[in-house]
């Protein structure tokens, strides 16, 4: 059987897409906090208006920071994974240079070629690794998972579009218009008396960030826990003067947020919005 060679590098690639956020270098953690610092000081808001755009400055400082000692994240790339080989590359490039019947039998060596690859790997990882990373490897196996969500009903039909499908999760889990609720009861116990609104410390704060992952996801702004506690070691007083003045004009300045759609367990219908 004769096949066609086409060597990778003449494969026209889509340069990955870029994610929010930066690949973070650790080495630069005394770098980044002294440049931070030494950004203008944001004056504390007394205002909805002013706390909006503290906190959008808060990202901006942030971001801007980032980029001047970071690279940008990228999408994943298929060789871009631990255990790709250059036998990899040749039989990806040997599969795409093929059609019809060659096709597939170029498609199977490959996903033999992968096997062999992620094994081999795996081997050499395992067999190489001090204790703590056995058990990082352990941690690694999570079973069958599913890879996408099947058409969701809607009174309108099943929707299969990505967009639609979003839409019917919002509407279920975000109500448009909620019912109102009167500020007062009949069964209401009887008014304590005020008390004075207890200030955010900064220990307070310290806490939470140090209960927090530096492995965590990013949200929206790309900007994750590491650089959380970095600005906050840098500016101290540009976060307790966001938080105070958040509860102080009731106002919550972050309204966007990335929603991961999961599967509630043990449902019998996974085409209805309201079992995930």
């Amino acid at each position: 059987m004769m096949l066609s060679w086409f060597p990778l590098e003449a494969l026209a690639l889509n340069p990955p897409a870029h994610l929010a956020g930066y690949a973070i270098d650790d080495t630069c953690r005394e770098a980044w906090i002294a440049a931070f610092r030494r950004l203008p000081f944001v004056p504390t808001p007394d205002t909805a208006e002013a706390l909006e755009d503290a906190a959008s400055q808060l990202h901006a400082d942030v971001n801007l920071v980032s980029s001047s000692l970071f690279s940008p994240r990228k999408m994943p790339i298929p060789n871009g994974v631990r255990w790709w080989s250059d036998k990899c590359s040749a039989a990806l490039a040997l599969m795409r240079g093929t059609h019809g019947p060659e096709r597939r039998t170029c498609l199977k060596a490959f996903r033999l070629t992968v096997a062999n690859a992620r094994r081999a790997w795996a081997d050499e990882y395992l067999d190489q690794a001090p204790p703590d990373r056995l058990w990082q490897a352990a941690s690694w196996i999570k079973g069958h998972r599913a890879s996408h969500i099947p058409p969701i009903r809607t009174p309108k039909g099943l929707l299969h579009n990505s967009a639609l499908m979003s839409k019917a999760f919002h509407d279920c889990f975000f109500s448009v218009s909620p019912s109102p609720v009167s500020p007062s009861q009949p069964d209401d116990p009887p008014p304590l008396p005020p008390r004075l609104l207890k200030e955010v410390t900064s220990d307070e704060i310290s806490a939470v960030l140090s209960s927090t992952s530096n492995k965590s996801a990013p949200g929206i702004s790309g900007i994750n826990h590491k650089l959380l506690k970095w600005a906050f070691a840098a500016s101290p007083q540009c976060f307790l003067d966001l938080y105070n003045a958040a509860l102080t004009l009731g106002h919550h300045p972050w309204k966007e947020a990335s929603v991961v759609v999961i599967p509630k367990p043990n449902k019998p219908d996974y085409s209805l919005p309201k079992a995930y």
